[in-house]
């Protein structure tokens, strides 16, 4: 058995397959270092003919002498396409060998609910299921997508955008996707987000960037102005509503409605099998923006994070230095895995 890291670049990619969506790709990783911080690294373990890529952030604690990991924004997890009990052990018992050389304290993962990544960890990371996604079957084509997948209401509200003047084009200059980023950030900051969602232009000038069979940004336009959008990405066979944004002046206007049936037309268009909505901004089944997303879609998938650590004493000694500093904040920052990372 074997390991070795693999940074940003063509050996990282020629996993081919077996890395086959965007949030496990190196330049998705080079772009999400630019909010997250970190390197980049990918883990990639063989044995007795079967192998696993594991990509992640890492990131030095500073003043410590230590690191913690994560993976990107998105969805994440160790790649596997096929593995047994004793390659599953022999995978972690590795990792944590990696983990021990490099001083990490602590592990903290987004498992991607589609390929049920989550089992490969289990017994070994601590999985807490989160909630529930919606995605989209797009191998029936858009037609019947339109016809069996979109709930009544969902087709009403398309047709009257049409009737209203909405339309949808896709962005094509990096002006636009600034632009694009402006909205996101107004939006993020009307609704009182964290200051990590307010991420830079570099992101999307990194996102610009990516070859365009991997991205698409639509906008909407009602009377020639700009009234929302959404940054989409693609990668094999699946593709992803990444980020929306929209002007909150035009609540009236179906924005969204429109964005995500002109999102799942193009997937279509470009081959992708699957379009992952994602899922609400809480675990309730009645989460507002999981029944809209499940407009478009009934089926669900899972969605599970898992956390490890890998040093006890440091991680728990972290964490209360962090709360001496910050004790109006220790009461609200409830289970945060990696409390000592907040401001």
């Amino acid at each position: 058995m074997e390991y070795r890291i693999i940074l940003p670049g063509g050996a990282w990619e020629e996993a081919g397959q077996q890395l086959a969506d965007i949030y496990y790709t190196s330049a998705y990783y080079a772009m999400s270092t630019l909010v997250q911080g970190g390197e980049a690294r990918c883990f990639h373990f063989v044995h007795r003919g079967m192998e696993a890529y594991y990509p992640f952030l890492q990131q030095a604690i500073p003043g410590t002498g230590l690191s913690d990991l994560q993976g990107a924004y998105g969805y994440n997890g160790v790649s596997c396409r096929k593995y047994d009990t004793d390659f599953q052990k022999a995978f972690h018992h590795q990792f944590s060998h990696y983990c021990e050389r490099e001083g990490i304290v602590a592990e903290f993962t987004r498992f991607h609910p589609l390929s049920d990544n989550a089992a490969f960890s289990e017994g070994y990371l601590s999985v807490y299921r989160q909630r529930n996604t919606v995605g989209v079957d797009l191998s029936q084509g858009y037609e019947k997508v339109w016809n069996e997948s979109y709930s009544t209401n969902n087709r009403n509200e398309i047709r009257r955008a049409a009737r209203e003047g909405l339309c949808v084009e896709e962005a094509g200059s990096l002006a636009e996707y600034h632009a694009f980023a402006a909205l996101y950030r107004q939006l993020m900051q009307e609704r009182g987000a964290e200051d990590f969602f307010l991420w830079p232009d570099a992101y999307f000038s990194a996102a610009y960037a990516l070859p365009p069979g991997e991205r698409y940004l639509l906008l909407a336009r009602s009377r020639d102005q700009v009234v929302g959008g959404a940054l989409f990405l693609c990668h094999g066979n699946m593709a992803h509503y990444h980020l929306a944004a929209r002007d909150t002046n035009f609540n009236m206007l179906p924005v969204a409605n429109v964005l995500l049936d002109e999102g799942i037309r193009q997937a279509t268009q470009r081959a992708c099998l699957w379009m992952h909505l994602g899922g609400g901004l809480s675990a309730s089944d009645q989460d507002p923006l999981l029944a809209f997303k499940r407009k478009f879609s009934r089926t669900l998938f899972s969605f599970s994070i898992g956390t490890r650590i890998h040093r006890e004493a440091d991680y728990q000694r972290l964490n209360a230095d962090w709360e001496r500093r910050n004790p109006e904040k220790a009461g609200r920052s409830g289970a945060y895995f990696l409390k000592y990372r907040l401001p």
